[in-house]
């Protein structure tokens, strides 16, 4: 039934028609120029090995593995073609078929055959045939084919000719993911509200993602194609599509690829609809849903937004398939949010964000279509930013060990976008301007800088530090900076029963005590231990005897980058995390990560302007509560008052703790790699009120205690199917 010089549609995904393929590639004798059309096929290719040159020409419309080796753009070539538009090009005859091979599954009683697993082009290829009277449809009736409503059922009437078999499909196994695409999928997850729609695609992190979003609800699923870790997400009670405004309470895709657990999942199952990609695809109808997270991946993207998603340099290893569609549709969308997810570099090392293009590759998505950029150092949003801020908030969330030659690069002109150079401050950091986090913009052109306070130095006198500590912890009392804190406080401590409240960093007592007191008026008693590398033995005694033996203090140095392991509870550290350079502040995160223990790490410092001007009124502050600090200290009050020596420290140090403190996105490469499916950090914020202040809390504890406090699912609980 099929001669030479025809053009031969193939279906693709898991359904490749095997026996029918094998078949065709046993006939080769009789044949001579016969064009194969299809996308992405599972399994072998035999019919693309060179021995077969003179018989079989190859037209990707998607580049699999099995022919990727073979691609020569000439016998082996690629249609570079939107998903959405490839059954345009079959029903308009744009590239006419001879014939379909396809897969289906057993027909009903009523003689109607389903597409199973994968719709995509083969609906228009069936469709032509239909009004086409020199086209042929040849099936392969599979026993194990899914059936699965939806478009893709096929009338027996509609094939000239079938084949019975029984025959495994082709299975695609999840990937255990790396540390790094975890922490990708967990950074993506942060972006997703529950009553979001997805659209997730397959692979390492699409799963990443999906193991993430278990304790999301009311999540709605109409995806191009989704896989195991879809349907794991999906069994977790996360998913019930009851937010989306098409097809609500379906999964809706147009293609289906993965194990045979997943296959069994869908046949027969109403909650599942497999469409014409035409439609799913359709940024239009994608738009129609509320809240659309479309999740595309990468292989790099210059500093300017634009994506090569298809290929590594010239060689192509995919194809233009849904993405620009997908994340369009996602813009348009109330409340959508498109994403690229990608590791920060490749598993060769390779960073996958540059300052240009690697020459040869294509662009699959405009810089214009590109929202947010999301690696395992956290997220960048592109939307409404200029050239340069795109490339700052790039750099910030490349590899660490890549910002400053990607800075280097854009500031040296190497991204050839023109555009005046810019300072030297943002060329070695890669950061500059707006910041995009809540609550405010940087200063231009400062980054963070490890600046000297007076505080951390071991040559400062005894009587300066204890001055300048006994000043932070009376400010902190009068104007109430921690109480926001308490709620936070208080939940960890009930999720984790852990009555002891381990305060690294303590300095003068810090708020821990005010803290203490606040949850015990809420019902909560917990016991306090003041620690610090330099104790303040005056004001331990004094925080001691305040709090009538529930305050303890370590007297000896307490390192929080290795806490003792006697030293059991909730951790808290109050406005110190930005003393410590990123690799001791990285340490004290991975100590309390490693080591299992609930963190709380409260910031009031920010390199905001407003935080900047607020605190130039210090040295005031500090000539007006010396009294109020205990113990009072004749030399203390001598230096602050005699010669202010005190609050011109204060001055300098609280502008230094500005130039340290740590942004979102440094906060994001401080916990990289450290959150993980047993220990997570959250970044929280709360106002000081009657201050432009700002706390920034960073909260690390082990996840099952804050999932089971949320009420997921433990293992084994019963979840609705598909």
């Amino acid at each position: 039934m099929i001669r030479s010089g025809q053009r031969v549609f193939v279906h693709g995904g898991a359904a490749p028609p095997g026996v029918l393929l094998n078949a065709l590639v046993n006939d080769t004798a009789r044949l001579r120029d016969v064009e194969l059309v299809h996308l992405h096929t599972a399994g072998k290719a035999r019919y693309a090995d060179a021995e077969f040159a003179a018989h079989f020409r190859v037209v990707n419309l998607f580049v699999g593995e099995s022919v990727r080796k073979h691609l020569d753009r000439d016998r082996v070539d690629h249609l570079p073609c939107f998903l959405s538009e490839l059954p345009m090009l079959v029903r308009n005859k744009l590239r006419p078929l001879d014939v379909a091979l396809i897969s289906v599954s057993p027909p009903d009683k009523h003689g109607n055959c389903t597409l199973g697993t994968s719709v995509d082009v083969a609906l228009a290829a069936v469709d032509s045939a239909a009004v086409d009277s020199a086209a042929v449809v040849i099936a392969q009736v599979n026993k194990q084919m899914p059936r699965v409503p939806g478009d893709g059922v096929v009338h027996l009437s509609e094939v000239d000719a079938f084949v019975d078999v029984d025959v495994p499909l082709p299975e695609s196994p999840p990937t255990p993911a790396t540390p790094r695409e975890g922490a990708v999928g967990r950074n993506v997850a942060r972006l997703i509200e529950d009553g979001a729609t997805l659209q997730m695609g397959i692979g390492t992190i699409p799963d990443a993602v999906c193991r993430a979003l278990h304790g999301h609800r009311h999540l709605g699923i109409p995806t191009e194609v989704w896989s195991d870790g879809a349907l794991d997400l999906i069994l977790s009670g996360a998913v019930d599509n009851s937010q989306k405004k098409i097809h609500r309470g379906r999964t809706v895709s147009g293609v289906v690829t993965g194990t045979r657990r997943l296959f069994d999942c869908i046949d027969d199952n109403p909650d599942v609809l497999r469409l014409d990609i035409t439609d799913v695809n359709n940024p239009t109808v994608i738009a129609r849903n509320p809240r659309v997270c479309a999740i595309n991946s990468a292989v790099e993207l210059d500093l300017t937004g634009q994506v090569c998603a298809d290929s590594v340099g010239p060689r192509v290893i995919s194809g233009v398939g849904g993405q620009m569609d997908l994340l369009r549709g996602a813009a348009l969308s109330e409340g959508g949010k498109p994403i690229l997810a990608i590791t920060s570099r490749t598993r060769s090392g390779r960073s996958r964000l540059v300052p240009q293009l690697t020459t040869g590759v294509g662009v699959v998505t405009t810089r214009a279509h590109v929202h947010y950029v999301v690696t395992e150092h956290g997220a960048a949003d592109l939307f409404g930013k200029t050239l340069g801020a795109r490339a700052a908030a790039l750099i910030r969330v490349a590899h660490p060990d890549d910002r400053e030659a990607l800075a280097k690069a854009w500031h040296d002109g190497a991204a050839s976008i023109g555009g005046r150079r810019r300072s030297s401050a943002w060329r070695h950091r890669g950061l500059v301007g707006d910041d995009g986090a809540a609550g405010g913009r940087y200063v231009r052109g400062v980054p963070r800088i490890h600046a000297p306070e007076l505080e951390d130095q071991p040559w400062c006198p005894v009587v300066v530090r204890d001055g300048l500590t006994a000043f932070l912890h009376t400010a902190a009392e009068t104007l109430r900076v921690y109480d926001a804190v308490t709620p936070t406080l208080r939940d960890v401590v009930a999720r984790h029963g852990a009555p002891r409240l381990i305060d690294l960093c303590s300095g003068g007592g810090g708020p821990v005590l005010r803290l203490q007191r606040a949850l015990r008026d809420d019902g909560v008693g917990v016991d306090v231990v003041l620690t610090d590398l330099y104790p303040n033995h005056g004001a331990f005694d004094a925080a001691g005897a305040r709090g009538q033996g529930t305050v303890t203090a370590v007297l000896h140095p307490v390192d929080a980058t290795d806490v003792p392991d006697g030293l059991v509870g909730v951790r808290t550290m109050f406005n110190a995390l930005h003393h410590l350079r990123p690799n001791a502040a990285r340490r004290v995160l991975a100590d309390a990560a490693r080591k299992r223990q609930p963190l709380v790490v409260v910031e009031v410092v920010d390199r905001r302007p407003s935080t900047f001007a607020f605190l130039c009124g210090t040295p005031l502050a500090a000539l007006l509560l010396a009294p109020l600090q205990r113990p009072l200290s004749p030399a203390r009050l001598a230096l602050t008052w005699g010669v202010p020596v005190i609050p011109a420290a204060v001055w300098w140090d609280g502008m230094m703790s500005c130039l340290r403190a740590y942004g979102d996105d440094e906060l994001a490469a401080l916990t990289a790699g450290l959150d993980d499916d047993d220990y997570g950090f959250v970044v929280q914020r709360a106002a000081v009120p009657f201050t432009p202040l700002r706390l920034t809390i960073l909260v690390g504890e082990p996840r099952a205690a804050r999932e089971e406090r949320a009420g997921v699912p433990a293992a084994g609980h019963a979840a609705r199917s598909p």
